[in-house]
């Protein structure tokens, strides 16, 4: 049976939480905690598979800080951040120590579900709106400070990817940037070969790895 720790200092969250994996979960032991303090107050024996960390009252550095702690165990857990205001510095700080799935409490339920069963599957998960954070500073044109081997977009590149991982159709990206759908779709297939990639999700898949060869 999966272990799953909850930690957010709002007890609505916690028990909505709860009721959501229960309800897509089978076999599944859930243990709610306001605080990182309050986990290790329990004096738990083993620790759980997955620690859902939501907002506590520490800082992220003291979280961050026991993130990397429990990766030295021999059965490391996996940990999924679900923030309410994400920025760059923060989101680095996290995947740095260890974290592998980033929600913002925007997302919808079944973007949780999806990046709960990818970290179960030792797979990275990140939300549209924390690759928007991630996105302006992944990519930069004409920087030659950038990895030799590292693909680099150009602006009109790095805008319509954004568009696309967003759920844009070329067609409404084409009247946000007031440019042709010919064009448009001549830039994106310009960033599929340049990717070496065919879909959407192997789109979002490149950017995420990618990402987390920058902070990780």
């Amino acid at each position: 049976m999966e272990t799953i720790a909850i930690i957010d200092k709002h007890p609505i969250v916690r028990a909505g939480l709860d009721i959501f994996i229960k309800t897509n979960f089978n076999e599944v032991s859930i243990h709610e905690f306001e605080s990182f303090y309050h986990f290790n107050k329990a004096g738990f024996k083993d620790y759980p598979d997955l620690f859902i960390v939501g907002n506590t009252v520490e800082l992220p550095s003291t979280q961050c800080k026991f993130i990397m702690e429990l990766q030295l165990e021999n059965h490391p857990p996996k940990f999924i951040i679900y923030d309410e205001d994400p920025d760059f510095l923060k989101v680095s700080l996290y995947f740095k120590s260890g974290v592998t799935g980033y929600l913002t409490k925007q997302s919808d339920m079944d973007e949780l579900l999806k990046c709960i069963r990818d970290v179960q599957n030792e797979k990275n998960y990140i939300s549209n709106e924390v690759l928007d954070v991630l996105l302006p500073k992944w990519v930069s044109p004409g920087d030659d400070s950038a990895p030799k081997n590292e693909i680099t977009l150009t602006h009109r590149e790095f805008e319509i990817a954004n568009f696309l991982i967003n759920g844009c159709s070329v067609s409404q990206i084409s009247k946000k940037l007031q440019r042709k759908a010919s064009t448009i779709s001549t830039i994106k297939k310009s960033l599929f070969r340049k990717l070496k990639i065919t879909t959407l999700v192997d789109l979002k898949d490149s950017l995420q790895k990618s990402i987390h060869r920058q902070i990780g």
